[in-house]
């Protein structure tokens, strides 16, 4: 719920916040890494129905290479 995580970022549902893809964390808070570092993503398999665009393999075989949410 953090109000710097807005640009790229959908409305806070409480308990997470989607991106559009294009999400940016705020730069006040990459300041306090002097040098590389490493930020790691745990993504999620969503049961949700999003339709994909006509013909895009990639993200078909993408989805049925992810776990079963079961």
């Amino acid at each position: 719920g953090h109000a710097g995580l807005g640009d790229g970022f959908h409305d806070d549902e409480a308990s997470h916040r989607w991106t559009d893809g294009m999400a940016r964390l705020p730069e006040a808070w990459l300041r306090a890494f002097a040098g590389g570092f490493t930020l790691d993503l745990y993504l999620t398999p969503s049961v949700l129905p999003y339709r994909l665009a006509s013909g895009d393999a990639t993200s078909v075989a993408a989805l049925r290479a992810m776990p079963s949410a079961a």
